[in-house]
Protein backbone atom coordinates (compact mmCIF):
# COMPACT_ATOMS: atom_id res chain seq x y z
CA UNK A 1 0.00 0.00 0.00
CA UNK A 2 1.29 3.43 -0.90
CA UNK A 3 1.76 6.14 1.69
CA UNK A 4 0.24 9.27 0.08
CA UNK A 5 1.76 11.58 2.70
CA UNK A 6 5.23 10.20 2.06
CA UNK A 7 4.77 10.47 -1.71
CA UNK A 8 3.75 14.12 -1.34
CA UNK A 9 6.76 14.79 0.86
CA UNK A 10 9.07 13.12 -1.69
CA UNK A 11 7.63 15.35 -4.43
CA UNK A 12 8.31 18.44 -2.30
CA UNK A 13 11.90 17.37 -1.62
CA UNK A 14 12.44 16.71 -5.35
CA UNK A 15 11.00 20.17 -6.10
CA UNK A 16 13.40 21.74 -3.56
CA UNK A 17 16.35 19.91 -5.13
CA UNK A 18 15.46 20.97 -8.68
CA UNK A 19 14.78 24.55 -7.55
CA UNK A 20 18.25 24.74 -5.98
CA UNK A 21 19.80 23.36 -9.17
CA UNK A 22 18.09 26.17 -11.09
CA UNK A 23 19.08 28.95 -8.67
CA UNK A 24 15.60 29.46 -7.18
CA UNK A 25 15.52 30.47 -3.51
CA UNK A 26 12.64 28.88 -1.58
CA UNK A 27 11.06 29.53 1.80
CA UNK A 28 8.47 27.42 3.62
CA UNK A 29 5.53 28.74 5.63
CA UNK A 30 5.65 27.84 9.31
CA UNK A 31 1.95 26.97 9.54
CA UNK A 32 0.65 23.71 8.01
CA UNK A 33 -2.71 25.28 7.08
CA UNK A 34 -1.50 27.50 4.23
CA UNK A 35 -2.86 26.52 0.79
CA UNK A 36 0.69 26.69 -0.67
CA UNK A 37 3.91 24.82 0.10
CA UNK A 38 6.64 27.32 -0.75
CA UNK A 39 7.41 30.93 -1.46
CA UNK A 40 9.87 31.31 -4.32
CA UNK A 41 12.03 34.40 -4.80
CA UNK A 42 12.11 35.05 -8.55
CA UNK A 43 14.14 38.15 -9.44
CA UNK A 44 13.20 39.77 -6.10
CA UNK A 45 9.51 38.96 -6.62
CA UNK A 46 7.87 36.51 -4.20
CA UNK A 47 5.43 33.94 -5.58
CA UNK A 48 3.41 31.24 -3.79
CA UNK A 49 3.95 27.69 -5.05
CA UNK A 50 1.78 24.63 -4.49
CA UNK A 51 3.58 21.35 -5.17
CA UNK A 52 1.63 18.29 -6.29
CA UNK A 53 2.79 14.85 -7.39
CA UNK A 54 1.18 13.58 -10.58
CA UNK A 55 -0.03 10.02 -10.79
CA UNK A 56 0.41 7.83 -13.84
CA UNK A 57 -2.70 6.80 -15.76
CA UNK A 58 -1.49 3.80 -17.77
CA UNK A 59 -4.85 3.33 -19.44
CA UNK A 60 -4.64 6.70 -21.24
CA UNK A 61 -0.83 7.01 -21.19
CA UNK A 62 -0.80 10.33 -19.35
CA UNK A 63 -0.22 11.92 -15.95
CA UNK A 64 -3.04 13.23 -13.73
CA UNK A 65 -2.73 15.94 -11.07
CA UNK A 66 -5.54 16.51 -8.57
CA UNK A 67 -6.48 20.13 -7.98
CA UNK A 68 -7.84 19.81 -4.48
CA UNK A 69 -6.30 20.65 -1.16
CA UNK A 70 -4.96 17.63 0.67
CA UNK A 71 -5.63 16.94 4.30
CA UNK A 72 -2.84 17.32 6.78
CA UNK A 73 -2.55 14.74 9.55
CA UNK A 74 -1.58 17.61 11.84
CA UNK A 75 -5.05 19.09 11.51
CA UNK A 76 -8.38 17.61 12.53
CA UNK A 77 -9.93 16.16 9.37
CA UNK A 78 -13.36 17.78 9.82
CA UNK A 79 -11.78 21.22 10.02
CA UNK A 80 -9.79 20.73 6.82
CA UNK A 81 -11.85 19.05 4.09
CA UNK A 82 -10.53 18.35 0.58
CA UNK A 83 -11.69 21.52 -1.09
CA UNK A 84 -10.79 22.89 -4.51
CA UNK A 85 -8.28 25.71 -4.59
CA UNK A 86 -9.52 29.25 -5.03
CA UNK A 87 -8.00 32.40 -6.48
CA UNK A 88 -5.22 33.72 -4.28
CA UNK A 89 -4.35 30.33 -2.74
CA UNK A 90 -1.18 30.09 -4.85
CA UNK A 91 0.46 31.73 -7.86
CA UNK A 92 2.01 28.62 -9.46
CA UNK A 93 1.06 24.97 -9.45
CA UNK A 94 4.26 22.89 -9.50
CA UNK A 95 3.44 19.39 -10.72
CA UNK A 96 6.14 16.79 -10.17
CA UNK A 97 6.39 13.96 -12.69
CA UNK A 98 8.37 11.46 -10.59
CA UNK A 99 12.07 11.33 -11.48
CA UNK A 100 11.47 13.39 -14.59
CA UNK A 101 10.09 16.90 -15.04
CA UNK A 102 8.34 19.59 -13.05
CA UNK A 103 5.59 21.59 -14.67
CA UNK A 104 5.43 25.11 -13.20
CA UNK A 105 2.01 26.35 -14.27
CA UNK A 106 0.54 29.78 -13.47
CA UNK A 107 -2.71 29.89 -11.53
CA UNK A 108 -4.72 31.40 -14.38
CA UNK A 109 -3.95 28.34 -16.55
CA UNK A 110 -5.50 25.90 -14.06
CA UNK A 111 -8.08 28.05 -12.29
CA UNK A 112 -10.94 26.99 -14.56
CA UNK A 113 -10.32 23.27 -14.08
CA UNK A 114 -12.59 21.28 -11.77
CA UNK A 115 -10.75 18.50 -9.98
CA UNK A 116 -7.65 17.63 -12.01
CA UNK A 117 -5.45 18.42 -14.96
CA UNK A 118 -3.98 16.01 -17.50
CA UNK A 119 -0.37 16.12 -18.63
CA UNK A 120 0.17 14.11 -21.80
CA UNK A 121 3.90 14.68 -22.17
CA UNK A 122 3.80 14.95 -25.96
CA UNK A 123 2.66 17.34 -28.68
CA UNK A 124 -0.92 17.20 -27.43
CA UNK A 125 0.14 18.37 -23.96
CA UNK A 126 -1.57 21.70 -23.31
CA UNK A 127 0.89 22.46 -20.51
CA UNK A 128 4.10 21.48 -22.32
CA UNK A 129 5.23 25.12 -22.51
CA UNK A 130 5.36 25.17 -18.69
CA UNK A 131 7.60 22.09 -18.34
CA UNK A 132 10.67 23.04 -16.29
CA UNK A 133 9.53 26.70 -16.30
CA UNK A 134 12.15 27.77 -13.71
CA UNK A 135 11.82 31.45 -14.67
CA UNK A 136 8.24 31.19 -13.45
CA UNK A 137 7.02 32.85 -16.64
CA UNK A 138 3.29 33.46 -16.81
CA UNK A 139 3.21 32.67 -20.53
CA UNK A 140 6.55 31.26 -21.77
Amino acid sequence: MKNKGLEGYQAEVYFEYKAMQNGVVLSRPTQPTTPYDYIANIDEKLVKCQVKKARRDKRYNCWICELRRTRSKKIEMKAYPRLPYKEGDFDFLCVVIPDKDIYIIPWHEVSTKCNNITLAGGKRDKYLKFRNNWRFDISP
